[in-house]
C-alpha cells in the first residue's frame, strides 16, 4: 500500500478518532507527558525471535554451553551429564508455558553451579552466567535489519519510553535522532520514586542483560517477582506517570494480551489517556467491521484504551507513524 493509499485507508478506518489522537499527541508534547509503551512487535520487525523462538533458542544455547560451568574447580560437576542434554531436548517438544520452560532451563543451570564442598548453590556463579544467552542474543548479535524504521519515527515524538524488550534498539534510535545518549533504567528495581524522569528516558520494565544481577523477566519466578512480590515496583512506575500533567500512554507493538502489563499500567487516579496503535488484521485475515467494533468497545470500556488502526500489514506501521508525525 502506497503512503497516499494508506493515508486514505487510515482516515476511513479511524474517522474523527485520529484527529482527536493527534490533538492529544500535540498536548502531550507541549506538557512533556507522552509515554510510549513499546512491545515485542517492534523488535520482531528487525528479525528478533518471538516469545516461542526466544525460548527455543535459549534451550539450544544451554544444550551446548553447560560445559562452561564445569570448568571451575569449586563446582560439583566437572563434566556435563548426557541426561541433562536429553532433558533440554525433551523440553523443547513439551506443551508447557514458555515461562515454565525458562524456569526449568534455569534449574539445570543451577545444577552446574552447585559447590563441590557442600552441594549448595553458588549464587554468585549462577547470577554471573544465567543471563549469558540474553547477553549474546539481544546485545552482541546484530539483528537482521540494522535499522528500525518504526523506532526512527517513534522517537521523533520525544517522551518517556517503557519497554518489555531486552534489546537496545530504542537507545540506538534515540542516539541517531538526538545525537546524545538517553537516560536508561535497566530494570524495575532501579525506577526512582523521588524524581521524575525527563523526556528521552527509557525504562526496561523486564530488564536488559547489560546490568549485573538484573531482574530479567522471562521465567514464571521472575514474572511473579515483578508483578506480585514487589508492589513497590509498580508504585514507582505509576509515580512516573502520575507526576505528569494529563499523561498520554501509547501502546505500540503490543498485542494488549499480557494481562500483567495492562494491570501494571492501570491508572488508579484516572489521570491518563490511553491509546493503542494496532493492525487491522490478524493471522487469519482482516478484521471485519463488527469484530473491529467489538475489539474497540472491549478495550475502551474495560481497559480505558482507545484503538487506532494503522493499516492491514505490519509493514504499514512506519508509514503510519510518518503520517502521524506530519499531522
Amino acid at each position: 500500500m502506497t503512503k497516499s493509499e494508506l493515508e486514505k485507508k487510515v482516515e476511513e478506518l479511524n474517522k474523527k478518532e485520529l484527529d482527536t489522537f493527534v490533538n492529544k499527541m500535540v498536548d502531550a508534547q507541549m506538557n512533556s507527558s507522552l509515554i510510549c509503551f513499546v512491545g515485542a512487535g517492534i523488535s520482531a520487525s528487525q528479525g528478533y525471535a518471538n516469545w516461542n523462538g526466544y525460548v527455543e533458542r535459549l534451550i539450544e544455547y544451554w544444550e551446548s554451553h553447560l560445559q562452561i560451568l564445569t570448568q571451575y574447580e569449586s563446582t560439583l560437576y566437572d563434566y556435563v551429564e548426557g541426561t541433562d542434554i536429553e532433558i533440554l531436548e525433551w523440553l523443547k517438544k513439551q506443551n508447557y508455558s514458555n515461562k515454565l520452560k525458562v524456569n526449568l532451563v534455569h534449574e539445570i543451570v543451577k545444577k552446574y553451579c552447585l559447590r563441590k564442598d557442600d552441594r549448595i548453590l553458588n549464587m554468585n556463579l549462577y547470577q554471573n552466567y544465567v543471563n549469558d544467552f540474553e547477553k549474546y542474543y539481544f546485545i552482541n548479535v546484530h539483528p537482521i535489519k540494522q535499522r528500525n524504521e518504526i523506532l526512527d519515527e517513534l522517537v521523533k515524538q520525544s517522551g518517556l519510553f517503557i519497554t518489555t524488550n531486552y534489546d537496545q534498539q530504542i537507545e540506538k534510535a534515540y542516539e541517531k535522532e538526538y545525537q546524545r545518549k538517553p537516560e536508561v533504567i535497566k530494570d524495575a528495581q532501579d525506577i526512582s520514586d523521588d524524581r521524575v524522569y525527563p523526556d528521552t528516558t527509557i525504562i526496561h520494565l523486564h530488564g536488559t542483560p547489560t546490568k549485573d544481577n538484573v531482574l530479567l523477566v522471562s521465567s514464571a519466578d521472575s514474572y511473579n517477582e515483578l508483578y506480585f512480590d514487589h508492589p513497590e515496583y509498580r508504585e514507582k512506575l505509576l509515580y512516573q506517570i502520575d507526576q505528569r500533567l494529563s499523561p498520554l500512554i501509547v501502546f505500540v507493538g503490543s498485542s494488549l494480551q499480557e494481562e500483567e502489563i495492562l494491570h501494571y499500567l492501570k491508572d488508579d487516579n484516572k489521570k491518563s489517556n490511553k491509546y493503542a496503535i494496532m493492525k487491522y488484521s490478524f493471522s487469519d485475515g482482516e478484521v471485519g467491521k463488527q469484530e473491529a467494533q467489538l475489539i474497540k468497545k472491549y478495550y475502551e470500556e474495560n481497559r480505558q484504551i482507545k484503538i487506532i488502526w494503522y493499516g492491514k500489514n505490519y509493514d504499514d506501521l512506519p508509514n503510519f507513524l510518518k503520517i502521524l508525525n506530519k499531522k
